[in-house]
């Protein structure tokens, strides 16, 4: 049983969650007003706030969820912490049963919800170690998962396939990841932090909306998207999310 939540199972344990959340207006932590780790967690939490509503990010489904309080924002201290796995896995399946991802297709506040993890530590200083700690931590939070959930119908665990989706709890994922030191300027942020978005949450809007209206949004994102494009953008089933 989850502890915040009786009657709710959640497989991964709550004792390392860094789990945050907008109610009514106000952004509630999991961790004690005056500790550290809060200040760190509410005030990355108001600057992403800020960051998501600039110019400088431009993906509108981003926003809508943002807008509508429909994420979750979690916090860590250090993204190379193995312990931290298990806890961002725990904020994941507490985020899709908060958003009812993906048990219902429309969130009660629109389609659009995500959940994002923002991390204290190390300093990024450029590219290659930001993925060297991003994989390392999605490797532990495959092996972990594995363990309670199978991979998630009708996406492929194969990293070649263009079906590909990074499955953890009831959904599968694509990611973005931003850091300081990120050299396409619509991922650069001076908080590293990942965003968990559910394929499942999208697909829901192409049935909905149909294919024309998706393919209108992802031009006016791209569009939006400050030069250089990042190299390894592609529609999803039509490239390779991780190469």
């Amino acid at each position: 049983q989850d502890g915040n939540n009786p009657g709710h199972f959640n497989p991964f344990s709550a004792e390392k969650s860094g789990y945050g959340h907008v109610v009514n207006g106000v952004f509630e932590s999991v961790y004690p007003p005056g500790s550290d780790m809060y200040g760190f967690h509410a005030d990355a939490h108001e600057r992403f706030r800020v960051f998501i509503a600039s110019d400088r990010f431009p993906c509108i489904f981003g926003k809508a969820a943002v807008r509508f309080d429909q994420y979750s924002f979690s916090a860590y201290d250090d993204i190379t912490d193995p312990a931290v796995a298990q806890g961002i896995l725990h904020d994941l399946v507490e985020f899709q049963r908060e958003f009812e991802v993906p048990a219902k297709p429309r969130g009660e506040k629109g389609i659009f919800r995500s959940s994002l993890v923002a991390f204290r530590n190390p300093q990024i200083t450029d590219e290659r170690q930001g993925a060297e700690v991003l994989y390392r931590l999605l490797q532990g939070m495959h092996e972990i998962n594995r363990e309670h959930y199978p991979w998630v119908e009708g996406f492929s665990s194969e990293l070649e396939s263009p079906d590909f989706g990074f499955s953890a709890g009831e959904s599968a994922h694509f990611i973005a990841y931003f850091h300081p030191a990120a050299t396409i300027p619509a991922r650069q942020f001076d908080v590293q932090f990942i965003v968990f978005n559910s394929h499942h949450v999208v697909n829901a809007y192409k049935r909905q909306a149909g294919m024309e209206a998706h393919s209108r949004a992802v031009r006016v994102i791209r569009d939006r998207q400050e030069q250089p494009v990042h190299p390894y953008l592609a529609t999803h089933g039509q490239g390779l999310e991780f190469r």
